[in-house]
């Protein structure tokens, strides 16, 4: 069980805390514009998806969250994660509302054609449902928040 806290620090950063089941874990004050979002996308998606080896699961084993956010390949991508950064990318656009499930969907499946993959068996319309409906609630409990106030969130 990875324990994450978000705290609203001010208006362009919160600070990310995460406490493994080991005990281990560590802080980091991010910029909220760039990352919560995407983030917030990442947890709805892994979670709904029951994904272990995605950005969250990687963190819940050991990585880092400098390592994860490196913009380079490393030893820590996995397949799982790789599908999963794919999707947080494709369902983003549902999210915004510049694309609907369906063409999510179609979209997912030509970029898993480009790599010459299968489209996972977890990526349906039902989950991109769900996580609409996690991302939303998750979107609006921060919004509500007030600086100093921390939403706490469990993975795993």
């Amino acid at each position: 069980m990875l324990t994450l806290t978000l705290t609203r620090v001010s208006p362009t950063h919160h600070r990310l805390e995460y406490v493994r089941a080991d005990g281990t874990g560590e802080a980091a004050d991010i910029e909220s514009k760039n990352f919560l979002f995407h983030d917030f996308v990442h947890f709805a998606l892994e979670t709904e998806a029951h994904l272990d080896g995605g950005f969250f699961g990687l963190l819940s084993h050991g990585h880092t969250y400098a390592e994860l956010s490196a913009k380079t390949p490393s030893e820590h991508e996995t397949t799982e994660a790789t599908l999963a950064e794919r999707a947080v990318g494709i369902m983003t656009g549902v999210i915004k509302k510049t694309a609907t499930p369906e063409e999510a969907m179609a979209a997912f499946k030509n970029l898993q054609d480009a790599y010459g993959k299968e489209v996972p068996a977890w990526f349906t319309t039902q989950l991109i449902e769900k996580v609409l409906e996690r991302h939303r609630k998750l979107l609006g409990h921060w919004n509500a928040m007030r600086f100093g106030e921390t939403l706490e969130l469990k993975f795993g």
